[in-house]
């Protein structure tokens, strides 16, 4: 018979839901280092824009969250 902690440690947990790429944006960056569920990423715009929103998730259903856009500094989004 196996010991409870034995039989525990054989229960492993791993993220495979994986978003494509995100889009790129106009007069701006996405910052991401993996595209797994739960993982985000930062928005960054050029000088003179301002960012939609600041991050995006990836989701359980394998798509962001989001689709952010730069839009010029004063424009309403």
């Amino acid at each position: 018979m196996l010991s409870k902690y034995y039989m525990e440690s054989l229960i492993t947990c791993t993220r495979v839901t994986d978003c494509s790429t995100p889009s790129s944006i106009n007069n701006g960056n996405l910052i991401y280092t993996s595209k797994l569920f739960g993982d985000t990423a930062n928005v960054t715009c050029d000088v003179g824009y301002s960012p939609s929103v600041d991050v995006i998730t990836c989701t359980s259903a394998g798509r962001w969250d989001s689709s952010p856009r730069c839009y010029p500094v004063g424009k309403k989004a």
